[in-house]
Parts: structure tokens; C-alpha cells; sequence
């Protein structure tokens, strides 16, 4: 009886097990994070928008990293504007362009992380780009609808592409770097000139034309007031700027009120509209004074305080004419 027990036992778990295995699938393992083709498998599905951008990639050698593991952010030139682009540097093709200009222009275009339109604000971008500068977004408004721009250069066509290794932000133009100094920027503006003249009289336009190598002292930011401006309060020249201000005579004196005038126009870091608007006080370059901010209604407005009950009216900043972004620093 016990034997005949063992053999039905031994017979059921026999059946168990070749049933078990005819049963048995094998597991595939994904070795990938994301079944989304990269960035530059998604510009190689639609040659007709974005060819000769990927020449570009492929000249400036920046196609391998791009093509490989890791979260950038790309703002992805059509093929429009990267004509518009050849005409203007003056190449007849890609291969004909400055090997140099290209790869400035490529690391114009890239942000190591992945940054969506949720981050764009009215200002700079979290993220500085590969190229060592700043972009900047804002918003604009025509005929009912509205439509991301990047460094008032480009419209953001389609955003938010999301791919293996980052995001890619569709651009009708190629964006152009910051070339020029705050000092010179502001010296190719005549509507600027007796601002001008009073940063050279004190010294400080060869402060705003250099870029320092040390980062903590690169970015500058200058709240530049135009000769209109000026001529509003009664200055309609540098001489009369003088008079009223230079006490001692002599501009370059750190104690002279023409001195301390300009440096109490001039905030260190790069702070953009966004950046300004965000906090209520920006320290100056005069020692131990301040600019006080406030938001009205849609105005940016600096040093509007009341004092013993009295209103002090301050002055608002040309939004339109503000977030002017140079090497060394922004002027609004």
C-alpha cells in the first residue's frame, strides 16, 4: 500500500515539473531608461525642418553627446532660420561657415538639464547655456494668441519635446550671443550719451567694459538712465549733469556725489527683469545703499517709498527696452 502511495507521488511530481517548464517564458530585460528616440534621432526624423542644423552637429562634432545618455535641453533651429543665419555671419552653406562661429552657435543652443516651459519666465533661464551666457524668455502677445521668445530673437514654434536624453524647444531663428561689453552697448545708443559721458568722467566704463575672468565678479547689471530721463528732471547735457552733482570736482573722486550717482546705478550680478521684480531691495556699488523695487500693477518700478507720509514717486523701467543682455552683464 505505501509503495503504491510513493508511486502515485512520485508520478504527480513528475507531471508537475515538465509542466512547469513547457510553461516557462523568457523574461526580456529593457537595458534602456526610455524607449524615446534622443535628440538627434528625433532631428533626423524630419529632415525637411531641421537638415541643416543636424550639419551643423555633425561639423561641430556635437552629434556624438547629443546622440548619447544625459538631460539637455536643446532650442532646435529650422531649417529658415538657419538659412536666414548663413546669410547673415555670410556663408553660402554650412561647410562654407566658420568652423569657430559654429560651435559658439551650437553651445548658444544647449542647456545641460532639461528645462520646460514651466521655467520660462520673464527673464533669464535657471540654467546658463554651454556657451557661458544667459538666455532669456518672454512672452508675447499678437492677434489673440500667445507665443514664447527667447532672447527677442526667436519664436518657440513647438516646445516641450520630450526625447531619450532631454527636451527640445522648436525655434524659428538662430539665436545670436551677446558680442559687445554694457559699456559699449550702451555707448552705440545715442539715446544714452550723457549717461555715457558720466561713466567715463568717474571711471566706471572700464569697469562695464571688461569681463572679468572670476566668475564672482563678471556679472554686472546697470540701471541705465536715457538722455529723455534725464532731460525730465531738467539735464539736458553733461555739463549740466556735472554741475548739479560733482561737488568736489573731480568725477573720479569715490567721494564726489557725481561718483557715488553712478555707482548708485550699478547693482553687481546679473539680475534680469524676473530676477529684479523677485526681490524688493538690490544692493549698489555705493557702499551701503540700496534700490527698492515694487511691482504696480504691470509697472516695474524703482524707489517708490513714502517717507514721514509723504509719497515719493519713483521711476518706471522701459520693460520694452530692458533685459538688454551684454558679456559682463544686463542693463534694464
Amino acid at each position: 500500500m505505501k509503495k503504491g502511495y510513493f508511486s502515485l507521488f512520485l508520478l504527480t511530481f513528475t507531471a508537475l515539473v515538465v509542466l512547469g517548464v513547457l510553461s516557462c517564458k523568457k523574461t526580456e530585460i529593457v537595458e534602456t531608461t526610455t524607449s524615446d528616440v534622443n535628440i538627434v534621432g528625433y532631428l533626423d526624423k524630419q529632415p525637411d525642418s531641421f537638415s541643416l542644423f543636424r550639419q551643423i552637429l555633425d561639423r561641430t562634432e556635437t552629434s556624438s553627446f547629443l546622440n548619447a545618455y544625459g538631460a539637455y535641453t536643446c532650442f532646435a533651429p529650422t531649417n529658415s532660420g538657419v538659412r536666414k543665419y548663413l546669410t547673415l555671419i555670410g556663408a553660402s552653406s554650412v561647410e562654407a561657415a566658420d568652423l569657430n562661429t559654429l560651435k559658439d552657435m551650437v553651445r548658444l543652443h544647449l542647456l545641460e538639464d532639461t528645462i520646460y516651459t514651466g521655467s520660462f519666465t520673464d527673464g533669464k533661464l535657471p540654467v546658463i547655456t554651454m556657451y557661458g551666457q544667459y538666455l532669456v524668455t518672454s512672452v508675447e502677445n499678437a492677434g489673440g494668441s500667445s507665443t514664447y521668445v527667447v532672447n527677442r530673437q526667436a519664436a518657440v514654434t513647438k516646445s516641450n519635446v520630450k526625447t531619450g536624453n532631454g527636451i527640445i524647444h522648436v525655434i524659428d531663428n538662430v539665436l545670436l550671443p551677446a558680442t559687445k561689453t554694457i559699456a559699449q552697448q550702451l555707448a552705440d545708443k545715442p539715446e544714452y550719451s550723457i549717461f555715457v559721458q558720466a561713466l567715463q568722467a568717474t571711471g566706471f566704463y572700464t569697469r562695464l567694459n571688461t569681463v572679468s575672468s572670476n566668475p564672482a565678479d563678471r556679472w554686472l547689471t546697470v540701471f541705465a538712465e536715457s538722455n529723455q530721463a534725464l532731460a525730465d528732471s531738467g539735464i539736458t547735457s553733461y555739463t549740466q549733469l556735472r554741475a548739479k552733482y560733482s561737488q568736489t570736482g573731480n568725477p573720479l573722486n569715490s567721494n564726489d556725489s557725481l561718483n557715488m550717482y553712478v555707482a548708485y546705478h550699478i547693482s553687481g550680478g546679473l539680475k534680469f527683469l524676473g530676477d529684479i521684480i523677485g526681490t524688493a531691495t538690490h544692493e549698489t556699488l555705493l557702499p551701503q545703499e540700496v534700490v527698492s523695487i515694487k511691482l504696480i500693477d504691470q509697472d516695474v518700478v524703482i524707489n517708490q517709498d513714502v517717507f514721514n507720509g509723504v509719497l515719493e514717486i519713483g521711476v518706471t523701467i522701459d520693460r520694452a527696452k530692458s533685459d538688454r543682455a551684454a558679456t559682463n552683464g544686463v542693463f534694464p
